[in-house]
């Protein structure tokens, strides 16, 4: 979060994840214009850190911005702010509100002509949400092959009930089904429900659903965002018991999430500042495995390379594709598909460091930057991820792996050249039997 506000005010951020990397960073470029310092970290602590930045820096350091989750330490940082250059106390569970707050007593707001994010107006933004949602609707009918669909939102202190009938299957009239309990099930629940049959069902048969003996087959998931909101219930009806398998609930479920997003998108565009940065980020982040998407990947990659040319140290590029992905997909389905996805997403964010960027480059691809690593580096990163991937474990997913091309950024060149490299080497891992690395062959590795 903090990373992600600074870099909005158009600086840019190194991030470590010990103490010692830390150090080694101040001693090997220029001092920065901004540290922000866990006082609990491996290797060397938040208070030798500073210590060091002190000997460094002298009297006229950067300003240093404390981040703890003990009152205690946050308390002796602070008696000692004079030795340490402390300008700062954040809490470690501090709000994106709070962390702005303080950033902006260090540091400007934002760079010149950021400007202002341009919210719409009440009505606007009311007529894009219904327009969203109705966009939805009849592409779900049609998906499902359903009677009517329905979706209940709630954002803020507003409420839309959206219904889409599908000529086709159309049973007569409708009440309003705003009271109706399968759609509070779903919303206080945050599961999705499915009723094939209500007038076979031991409890939903006792319920009224109107209009009674009308509408028999039921299924509703939550419009739910990444982040666990709840804000409403998309839900099918037909006038037919449902034929609804596990694929096509997790088809429902996924609509539901991208319903959330674009929703989510919404309420951020005419919110404040604050959200409009949350919605920055939302839109650069793969809601699958919640690394950066391709858009923030690209982003990511023109600010290392700019650093790495103007620092003059190394920049390499791990190239990651799922062998035999389609297999999986195909076989098992995509529900499987994207838990390989999240496990491997998890795999590469244990394994790299702070200063490190993982994403998702297209469907089964993910791109690794490692700044201030070499080519050598590169590989036994990029070994041991592969050897992780070939121990996950995911249920009906059958044996996992990964192959990798690795490629260094030389000189002043195109990332583009570099990054077909790391593709070259990709097709040569592929080639060679899939679950191996290949590395740049031109470039001998030290």
């Amino acid at each position: 979060m903090i990373r992600d506000l600074v870099e909005l005010g158009g600086y840019d951020v190194i991030v470590t994840r010990n103490g010692d990397e830390a150090k080694a960073m101040l001693r090997r470029r220029q001092l920065p214009v901004l540290v922000v310092a866990n006082l609990s970290l491996p290797r060397l602590d938040g208070f030798a850190l500073l210590a060091e930045l002190r000997r460094l820096s002298g009297p006229a350091g950067p300003p240093v911005i404390v981040v703890s989750s003990s009152k205690e330490l946050s308390g002796a940082a602070w008696n000692l702010k004079e030795r340490l250059g402390v300008t700062e106390l954040l809490s470690a569970d501090a709000g994106e509100a709070e962390a702005q707050d303080v950033l902006s007593r260090v540091l400007p707001a934002s760079r010149p002509g950021a400007g202002d994010p341009g919210a719409a107006s009440g009505v606007a933004h009311e007529r894009w949400v219904s327009e969203t949602i109705d966009r939805y609707l009849p592409d779900v009918a049609r998906r499902f092959s359903v009677g009517l669909v329905l979706a209940s939102v709630v954002i803020g202190e507003h409420e839309w009930f959206r219904v889409h009938v599908n000529q086709s299957r159309r049973a007569g009239n409708r009440t309003s089904p705003r009271t109706w309990s399968y759609i509070r099930q779903v919303l206080e629940g945050h599961e999705p429900l499915v009723v094939p049959d209500v007038q076979q069902h031991p409890f939903f048969a006792r319920v009224e659903f109107p209009p009674s003996g009308t509408l028999r087959g039921y299924a509703g998931v939550p419009v739910q965002s990444a982040g666990g909101h709840v804000s409403g219930a998309l839900c099918l009806f037909d006038i037919e018991p449902l034929a609804f398998d596990a694929r096509a609930l997790d088809a429902l479920a996924e609509t539901g999430r991208r319903l959330a997003l674009e929703l989510d998108l919404s309420r951020e565009r005419v919110d404040s500042q604050e959200k409009f940065t949350a919605l920055s980020r939302l839109a650069l982040t793969d809601p699958v495995t919640a690394l950066a998407n391709r858009r923030g990947g690209e982003e990511a990659l023109a600010r290392e390379v700019a650093r790495a040319r103007r620092t003059g140290a190394p920049l390499s590029l791990v190239l990651f594709d799922i062998d035999r992905f389609k297999s999986i997909n195909d076989h098992a389905g995509h529900a499987v598909g994207d838990r390989v996805l999240r496990g491997i997403s998890e795999i590469l964010s244990a394994s790299q460091r702070g200063s490190d960027l993982a994403m998702r480059w297209g469907g089964e691809e993910f791109l690794v930057l490692l700044p201030d690593v070499g080519l050598a580096g590169a590989r036994i990163f990029a070994e041991r991820v592969r050897e992780n991937v070939q121990n996950l474990t995911v249920a009906d997913a059958g044996r996992i792996t990964v192959s990798a091309g690795v490629s260094e950024l030389v000189g002043d060149e195109d990332p583009a050249v570099a990054l077909a490299r790391a593709d070259a080497n990709l097709y040569r891992a592929k080639a060679g039997g899939r679950n191996r690395v290949e590395v740049d062959q031109a470039q001998p590795i030290l």
